[in-house]
């Protein structure tokens, strides 16, 4: 008898990638982007076994240098799917006064069991009687990552280096100023390409890390 094979899985991706660049003879542009879309069929013998799962994967950069470059900027944005342990909450009772939360099950079902939606944060120190403990469980959660990258520099020698008077002066500073922004939500959750959307619900955002940082040199080598 012949062996027959049967495919198990199933995948499809799309891909689109360009560049440009636009040049004077004091200034250039520039940009440069990508972005891959794949869709995973799992048991595709038995469509009903698992969801598909659609991943994606983009960036783009930009860049730019003006005034034989008095100012340059340079942009990175990147989008893409990620997964992340799923985080669990529990609740440690501590001796009065040196923890954060209060269980307030009288409350509620006032059943003698903690319950999440029971804990609430103390509204004085001295009721504090529990914490709140994070526990890394074995299950993972499909996330929706963003990442910004941002530098601006102010560079006046590379225009007015070989000036006098106060042009010669202002030369002699520079500036560098960086943003940095990353943030992954739930997939399930509200979807925001903005980076800088911070009002995002506590059931959607998974991590959040915003950064800058503001350099000024002067006689910088």
């Amino acid at each position: 008898s012949g062996v027959t094979f049967l495919p198990t899985t199933k995948a499809q991706e799309w891909n689109i990638n360009g560049q440009g660049q636009v040049k004077s003879t004091q200034s250039l542009f520039s940009t440069a982007g990508n972005l891959t879309y794949r869709r995973l069929e799992i048991g595709a013998l038995n469509p009903a076994a698992q969801q598909p799962g659609e991943t994606f994967l983009g960036r783009l950069d930009l860049n730019a240098s003006l005034w034989k470059g008095l100012f340059r900027s340079g942009t990175t944005y990147e989008i893409g799917s990620g997964q992340e342990p799923k985080v669990d909450f529990t609740y440690v009772k501590v001796t009065q006064g040196s923890g954060t939360h209060i269980w307030l099950d009288s409350l509620y079902n006032n059943d003698g069991k903690i319950q999440v939606n029971e804990m609430e944060p103390a509204p004085f120190q001295d009721l504090a009687d529990y914490v709140r403990v994070s526990v890394v469980t074995d299950d993972f959660i499909r996330t929706n990552n963003i990442g910004l990258n941002q530098s601006l520099q102010f560079e006046p020698r590379r225009q007015w280096g070989d000036d006098t008077g106060w042009k010669k002066v202002v030369s002699a500073l520079s500036t560098v100023s960086i943003i940095q922004i990353n943030r992954k939500t739930r997939e399930s959750g509200r979807i925001s390409w903005n980076p800088f959307d911070f009002d995002l619900p506590d059931s959607s955002l998974v991590s959040i890390t915003a950064n800058n940082r503001h350099t000024l040199f002067w006689n910088r080598t």
